[in-house]
């Protein structure tokens, strides 16, 4: 006889179908456990299949997933270099439009010559004129007459004759600093052909 904690065992494993038809048969007519072996039908194989399948996609939609993740964040910091290197573009491309701009721009350039003795010119090479020159008082010689203390503007090419000399203490300095309307900075206006003797 079967114990009843085996014959409870026998009847459920019976009823959910888990013993095949052949041992429930045997288990009835010899009412033994003896020869009990949980034998798989063949129709549970397909369902098997199915579990691990299904456990198998189920592993590899969490890794898509991560890769997917991965992907979406490499795509976001391609997008901010992406972002970040047209900018950088945009502010060069701005720079060098502004610099052709500054360059383009009509500018004064003032220019001193000796031209003999305590004579000397000043000139406005540049493109723009120069209006009401005035130059920087504690870098001038002993004697400096610039018109006479008459407002001097040069429009481009134009020159204009002055009085410069130098004494002991004060010489003919190697530039002289100058400024213009529009040009509140003083600006170095350089002295060639500087007489050795001043």
């Amino acid at each position: 006889m079967l114990p009843v904690a085996g014959v409870a065992v026998l009847r459920c494993c019976t009823a959910r179908g888990l013993l095949s038809r052949s041992r429930q048969v045997h288990s009835r007519s010899t009412g033994l456990a003896s020869g009990y072996s949980p034998n798989m039908d063949w129709g549970d194989v397909p369902a098997w299949a199915a579990f691990i399948l299904s456990g198998v996609a189920i592993v590899v939609t969490w890794k898509a997933r991560g890769d997917g993740k991965r992907s979406a964040d490499a795509s976001e910091r391609s997008a901010a270099v992406a972002e970040a290197a047209l900018a950088e573009q945009r502010a060069e491309a701005e720079e060098r439009r502004r610099k052709e701009e500054e360059a383009d721009r009509p500018r004064v350039e003032l220019l001193c010559n000796h031209v003999t003795k305590d004579l000397y010119r000043l000139a406005n090479e540049g493109t723009a004129p120069a209006r009401n020159i005035t130059f920087h008082q504690d870098d001038l010689p002993a004697v400096f007459r610039l018109n006479d203390g008459d407002e001097v503007s040069l429009n481009p090419g134009e020159a204009v004759d002055f009085l410069m000399a130098g004494s002991w203490g004060k010489p003919v300095p190697p530039q002289l600093f100058a400024c213009w309307e529009g040009q509140d900075t003083p600006v170095p206006v350089r002295v060639t052909g500087i007489r050795a003797e001043d």
